[in-house]
Parts: structure tokens; C-alpha cells; sequence
């Protein structure tokens, strides 16, 4: 998982580095530069190091998950479970799996020109908190580059496991759904390092299939709202993403009862909820502000839209250019109104979040002023 926020070039005020420090997060939340607060749990954690600029921390229920599963794995009275020392590795392997993942995020982010702050760990997975730039295909790269570092892991590990132990299914490629079995295989648990190398494969695996489910706030469901976007525009894309994700919510939290798997389900509920409330929030947007992100979405793809070329053209050929329009008589607009327009459009492209500071008051007047036109003042 990982959450981010938008990077426009064209601020209001400020350098945009600096405003980028003070707009409220995106999508997701934002812990950068929070100190720890007790009225948010998201700030319950501590640095444990720093990589090529970016803060690497780990959360206070991290470390109760641990302990609680290596108490777990040390009772005399568990059954069905993993051992302690499976658990200890599992648990290591898992840890390290995680942090690569989230720093494919963070390299992604670098990639499409955005910059990584922090890598939350917690016992959900982690969380990489990257700002960048207001286009679908940087958040498209920035999406996928997470579950590709798990492919890289699987293809490491699993060709590795594969040449000692000369297994292929059920070992280099193992039953995402079926730990023990894995564990207790004769070739596996032969000596510790190959049960670290198994765990942490399966382990690889399993991140990769759950990060694709299309559910928010999964790297699937950032995916699916990224290809979306181009054609539908960034509120509709959201909420339609929103829609796959609850659908998808629910198929998963019926295999999970099928299977009695609790975190499964409660992943489930808590994607399906996301999902729900992410969708809210985008209509209320909506509703709060009096207009249809659709409609100024469509007007500002046909504004930005480039000459079409041919495939001569993008050859070096001559350029194919679309039909030219009528002129139409142009509609004075004052200057006040030119820039709640262009605020609106923003909110259009890339949600309510991405407004820098000076936007936010001139939305705030145009909110007051309306409120009062309708008597609501």
C-alpha cells in the first residue's frame, strides 16, 4: 500500500516545494513531517534508519503484531500453528519483503520526477508516503513499481529454491494459501536458510496477489483508477474505482468465510469500507462545491487535447491536425471568477487534497460568498 500526494508546478504562490510542505495530504493520509500525536495513531512509530533520503520507520502496532505472534508460537498450547523459529523467520522475511516493496514505490515516485519522504511500517503491510506529479501515468508507474519489486523477489528466490532444491511447484513456486505445508516439506525445512528462502518467497508471492486485488487503497485499486483516468477523468475515475473495489470487496470477504480466514476477512472489510468512504468523500466534494466534475473535466480534456498525428507524422512526416473550430464570441469573465474556475478544475482533475494554500482561501470566499447568495450565510 502506500499513499501520496499530488505535485503541480503551476502554485499559486510560493515555491512549489515549499507549498507542497503545507497543503493537506491526499488519498490515503499523509504521515511526512508529523510528530507523534496521541489524538492519531498513524503517528505511533519511530525512525529505525534512512535510505537515499527517506525516513524508514516502524509503528508501535508493529511491534505488538511481533510479540504477539511470537508468544503465540511459543505456547505449548498452540496447535495448528507455526513454530518459533518458522515464526521468527516468517516474521524477518515479511519485514524485509515489505520495505523492498514500498521502496519500488519510492523508486517509481523518483522515476516520474516525484520524491519519497517516509516508509511507515505496521502490521497491514506498509506505507509509502511519496508526492508527485498530477498525471495518471505517474501515479500509474508509482502503482506498479511496488508489485514489480515483488516479481523481482519471487524470480530471485524462487529460481534460487528451485536450483537447491531441485523443486519447482510447491517449493520455487509455492501454495500462496498454504504455509505449513511449505515449511514441513522435507527439502525445505533441511536447514534454516532454505526455510528462509522458501518463507520469504511464499511470503513475496502472497504480497504480490493481495497488492493486485482491485480494491483501494491496494496498489490494484490505485491501478485500475490510474487507467481510468486518461478517459474518465480524475472524480469519475475515483469513484468507478471505488465501485470494482466494493464489488471486489465482497467476493473477497466471501472466500474468506468460505475459508474461516479472519485477516483475510478483515482485510476485506477494511478495503470494502475504504473504498465506500473514498467514494463519499469524492460525491460530497461534489455536492459541497455546486458543480460536476464531469462537465469541466470534459472541457479541459478538449482544451489540452494535442493535434492528432498519423503514423506517417510520427514517422516525421507532416502533422495531422483535427478539423479547426468555429470561433465562438468570447463571454467576458472576471478575474475572480477566471480563478475559481481554474481552482475548480484542479479539484476536477485531481481531488479537493492537491489545492495549495492560496487556492484553498480563494475556494473558501467563493464557498461564503455563495452561502450567503442562497441565504445560507
Amino acid at each position: 500500500m502506500s499513499a501520496w500526494r499530488d505535485n503541480d508546478s503551476d502554485e499559486a504562490d510560493g515555491a512549489p516545494g515549499d507549498d507542497l510542505e503545507r497543503r493537506p495530504s491526499g488519498f490515503g493520509g499523509d504521515f511526512a513531517a508529523t510528530r507523534p500525536s496521541f489524538d492519531d495513531p498513524m503517528t505511533w512509530s519511530w525512525r529505525f534508519g534512512r535510505l537515499f533520503g527517506i525516513d524508514l520507520r516502524v509503528h508501535l502496532f508493529f511491534g505488538v503484531y511481533v510479540i504477539v505472534r511470537l508468544a503465540a508460537a511459543g505456547s505449548p498450547n498452540e496447535s495448528g500453528g507455526l513454530s518459533l523459529l518458522p515464526t521468527v523467520l516468517m516474521l524477518a522475511a515479511a519485514f524485509v519483503v515489505v520495505l523492498l516493496h514500498e521502496l519500488g514505490h519510492c523508486a517509481g515516485a523518483h522515476l516520474v520526477g516525484g520524491r519519497a519522504t517516509q516508509v511507515l511500517m505496521w502490521p497491514l503491510g506498509g506505507l509509502a508516503s511519496c508526492v508527485l506529479p498530477s498525471r495518471p501515468r505517474a501515479h500509474l508507474i508509482t502503482a506498479a513499481a511496488g508489485p514489480l519489486a515483488n516479481v523481482v523477489i519471487i524470480a530471485v528466490l524462487g529460481t534460487t529454491l528451485w536450483v537447491v532444491t531441485g523443486i519447482g511447484l510447491g517449493v520455487a513456486l509455492p501454495n500462496p494459501l498454504d504455509l505449513n505445508s511449505l515449511v514441513l516439506h522435507e527439502e525445505v525445512s533441511r536447514t534454516w536458510w532454505t526455510l528462509l528462502l522458501a518463507v520469504a518467497n511464499w511470503f513475496a508471492l502472497l504480497l504480490l496477489l493481495f497488492n493486485l486485488l482491485p480494491i483501494f487503497p491496494l496498489d490494484g485499486g490505485k491501478i485500475v483508477q490510474a487507467l481510468l483516468w486518461p478517459k474518465m477523468g480524475f472524480a469519475r475515475s475515483m469513484r468507478m474505482s471505488c465501485r470494482i473495489g466494493i464489488v471486489s470487496a465482497v467476493g473477497v470477504g466471501l472466500f474468506a468465510l468460505i475459508r474461516n480466514d479472519t485477516m483475510l476477512l478483515g482485510i476485506a472489510l477494511f478495503g470494502g469500507i475504504t473504498c465506500y468512504l473514498t467514494s463519499r468523500r469524492v460525491a460530497f466534494e461534489s455536492d459541497f462545491l455546486g458543480f460536476s466534475p464531469e462537465e469541466s473535466e470534459s472541457d479541459a480534456e478538449l482544451e489540452d487535447a494535442p493535434p492528432a498525428r498519423s503514423m506517417f507524422a510520427a514517422a516525421g512526416g507532416a502533422t495531422t491536425s483535427a478539423p479547426p473550430k468555429k470561433p465562438v464570441a468570447a463571454t467576458p469573465v472576471s478575474a475572480a471568477d477566471a480563478s475559481i474556475d481554474r481552482v475548480l478544475d484542479k479539484i476536477s482533475r485531481d481531488g479537493i487534497g492537491s489545492l495549495s494554500a492560496a487556492e484553498q482561501e480563494v475556494l473558501r470566499k467563493a464557498t461564503d460568498e455563495r452561502r450567503k447568495r442562497d441565504g445560507r450565510g
